[in-house]
């Protein structure tokens, strides 16, 4: 797409070779990670400062992180049974792995980071009252948007993300052997090769 182009072009190593693969890089460092970093990991003592997170999304948990290290204590409030956020349910197992996203939770949880599951927040001001000095909503863009045109309320046309939702949940799918997929960004590639590697042509 044309946002993935622009950022490739202002990679400066493309002008040596080709851009360099961020995510690439991370996932590397992630399957070898050995724990020295640890050594020089600084926590500022603590502020006596209370911070709720609503979401533990990417942002959610990074902002946790960090906010840790800054000496505040900090709570996650997540609806879901399970921290991670779309890294869970939307992206797929072979891209994330699961051992590998929970040993980075497990890293934020290690420096004092607190993970509330099950526990959804409708009104975070309630937090404020509660004695937290501060609300971070993390909730993230997990909505999904009808197309808008004749049939798409179809009960055989369904939303990419529901769909990785149950497939990274284990549950049955019943899509029948041939899939229609509208649409070519994460989400629709994702759904692809994950109805492919279940058998079903897309």
């Amino acid at each position: 797409n044309l946002r993935l182009t622009l950022r490739q072009n202002l990679c400066s190593r493309n002008d040596l070779t080709e851009p360099i693969s961020i995510r690439a890089l991370k996932r590397f460092v992630a399957e070898r990670d050995n724990g020295r970093w640890k050594k020089k990991l600084k926590i500022t003592p603590d502020t006596n400062k209370k911070v709720a997170i609503i979401g533990s999304g990417p942002a959610g948990l990074t902002a946790g992180w960090f906010l840790r290290t800054k000496g505040h204590s900090v709570t996650i409030f997540e609806a879901d049974e399970k921290a991670g956020g779309m890294m869970r349910t939307a992206i797929p197992k072979y891209r994330l792995p699961r051992e590998i996203l929970d040993n980075e939770i497990k890293e934020i949880k290690n420096i004092g980071v607190k993970i509330e599951l099950n526990n959804r927040i409708a009104f975070p001001d309630k937090l404020l009252k509660e004695g937290y000095d501060a609300v971070y909503v993390a909730i993230g863009t997990s909505g999904t948007m009808n197309m808008r045109v004749p049939g798409s309320d179809n009960p055989n046309v369904l939303d990419g993300l529901s769909l990785l939702r149950s497939i990274n949940n284990d549950e049955k799918i019943d899509v029948g052997k041939k899939v229609g997929i509208v649409g070519g960004g994460n989400v629709a590639m994702d759904v692809a090769r994950c109805l492919l590697r279940n058998g079903i042509d897309t």
